[in-house]
């Protein structure tokens, strides 16, 4: 990095006595005349330049000028820095993923539920499923029962992201954007958060899915082999989905059926005949047709 690269940038604060703050939003490449926009949870090398206010005893302009070698040394301690170069800075993520519905059906068994989706960057992502606001059940959670309120039956952040113990959990790791991952789910929360249940198999029951959406990059951030002087780890946090966000998410999936895997089971109830006909009357455990 050169020092006419650094004044090219046109990244410059003054410093009266006070801290000087200077605001760096892109990347600048001179040889392209272009500029792109610095990008979230990435790191990047910070080179700085200075001169002073000097004059000579004419009280003309006589600055004096921080050298090339200088700015590119590493600063090596924040308090006592050896040179201008601030390295492998890390740019906040301060924003949660984006959900991106893609399929949702039910598989393998009666009672799973799969869905199928992206995240715009790394991440975890948590479904639940919850009953559609036609259930006749009080049992489970419904779709309007997901709540804000900590003292709610279902408050969402407990039912998202469910119990292990419980077998109410289903995540899945992104480890790429824009990758396909599959969560699938086989049971449904109970009022109250305290038990789970299996999915129905009765007669392809409809559901709504919920998903949650979580980033990873402070688990990256601490994992990196190399952070600036400045980094402070106690400061980060993951970023989140919001509840409304959830709830878009589940509105973009629609209502889900489980899958009908067992024929009917056919029961006579009465044969009758004439001189020219034959008459059965049967009934089936589930709607259907008789031949």
């Amino acid at each position: 990095m050169t020092v006419d690269r650094i004044l090219s940038a046109g990244w410059a604060a003054t410093y009266d006595g006070d801290e000087a703050t200077l605001e760096m939003t892109a990347t600048v490449f001179r040889t392209l005349n272009r500029s792109f926009p610095t990008l979230q949870a990435q790191q990047y090398d910070i080179y700085c330049w200075a001169e002073d206010r000097a004059v000579d005893s004419r009280g003309y302009a006589r600055p004096n000028y921080m050298t090339h070698s200088y700015a590119t040394t590493g600063v090596g301690n924040g308090s006592v820095p050896s040179g201008g170069k601030i390295e492998a800075v890390w740019v906040t993520d301060s924003t949660p993923p984006s959900m991106l519905f893609v399929a949702a059906e039910g598989v393998k068994t009666e009672d799973t539920l799969q869905v199928v989706l992206q995240l715009n960057e790394p991440g975890t992502v948590w479904c639940q499923v919850a009953e559609p606001l036609t259930a006749a059940s009080s049992v489970y959670c419904r779709e309007d029962d997901i709540s804000s309120d900590p003292s709610a039956q279902c408050y969402w952040e407990t039912f998202m992201k469910g119990s292990v113990a419980l077998g109410t959990s289903f995540s899945a790791e992104v480890p790429l954007p824009f990758t396909y991952v599959r969560v699938e789910m086989n049971r449904i929360w109970q009022k109250g958060l305290t038990q789970g249940d299996p999915l129905l198999p009765d007669w392809e029951t409809e559901y709504k899915i919920f998903c949650l959406a979580e980033d990873d990059w402070p688990s990256q951030a601490q994992a990196s082999d190399l952070t600036s002087v400045y980094f402070n780890a106690s400061s980060l946090s993951p970023q989140r989905s919001t509840l409304p966000q959830v709830v878009a998410f589940k509105d973009a999936a629609g209502t889900r059926s489980t899958l009908d895997l067992s024929p009917p089971n056919l029961t006579v109830t009465s044969v009758g005949t004439t001189e020219q006909q034959i008459t059965v009357l049967a009934t089936l455990s589930e709607p259907g047709t008789v031949s």
